[in-house]
Parts: structure tokens; sequence; C-alpha cells
């Protein structure tokens, strides 16, 4: 080897971090890993009860709300809009189930011919379970009954008229 081509000089390996340095590095991302994970959970919570909440309502309120809601997210309605779209929404749903009511029974008489082709395809552990789940479903004029009082219209608007 020439006096040109002096090895490169090595550098000493890093000193070790000594544990009262990393001690609060390691307190801090324990802190934002836990706050992340908080955070998580109180966001899942509040949308299952928001969810939750909605599945409550009245089908026609529902429905209505959630066309309402995709049209707010998709055309940036101005607040006047909202409210006159609620108010058109929610007259068009009370009319549908107006209009749907008369034909009651024959979409009855096609929910249960329907269970009986799914049973028929079934094991007899899935049609077990099946039949379960039948049982919980709610069953009358409407699947899911007649919205409690004063859910509908919502309180401090008054009825849509007739």
């Amino acid at each position: 080897m020439s006096a040109d081509e002096a090895e490169p000089e090595r550098s000493a390996p890093p000193a070790p971090v000594s544990r009262g340095k990393l001690r609060p590095v390691l307190v801090l991302v324990g802190v934002f890993l836990l706050g992340g994970l908080s955070g998580l959970a109180v966001g899942r919570a509040t949308a299952n009860r928001e969810l939750a909440h909605s599945l409550r309502r009245p089908p026609e309120e529902l429905r209505a709300q959630m066309r309402l809601e995709g049209m707010r997210r998709h055309l940036d309605l101005r607040d006047e809009q909202v409210a006159a779209l609620e108010t058109l929404l929610r007259e068009a749903e009370l009319e549908r189930a107006r209009l749907v009511e008369p034909c009651q029974p024959e979409l009855e008489a096609l929910r249960e011919r329907t269970d009986a082709g799914v049973r028929a395809l079934l094991d007899e552990e899935q049609r077990r379970r099946f039949d379960e789940h039948l049982q919980r479903r709610p069953r009358g004029q409407h699947p899911h009954g007649p919205p409690p009082p004063g859910s509908w219209p919502p309180p401090g608007r008054p009825p849509p008229p007739l």
C-alpha cells in the first residue's frame, strides 16, 4: 500500500445510549401509543353509538337522513339547502311509505316464500340458526313496526302536510 493510499481512518463505534437518556424517549413513545389507542377506541365507540342510534329510527327517517348525508357530502350544500332538502326528503319518504303500504301483504308473502327457499338450501344446523334469526326479526304491518311516539317528525318540527 502506498502512502497516497492511506487506509481511511475508522471512527470509534458510537457510545451506547445510557438508560437515563433512553427512559424519557420510551415514556414519550408509550404516551403517544396509548393516546393513539385511546383515540381509536373512543372514535370507534362513538361511531358504533351513532350507528345504533340511526338504526333505531323509523326506516323513513333513516332513508331520508342517509340520502341527505350523501348529498351533503358530495354536493357541498349550503345550510338553507340542507333545511329545504330535509323537508323535501322527509315528505317524499312519508309518501313512499303510504304508497308501499297497500303492497304489504304481497311483500310479506314474498318474504315467506323467500325464507322457505332459503331454508330448503340450508343444512339442519343452518336451518336452526336461520329460524332463530327469523324469530328475532320483527313482524307485522311493517318489519320495523310503527315509529315510536315523538320520534317522527323530529321534536320541534311540524309534521309534513298530507
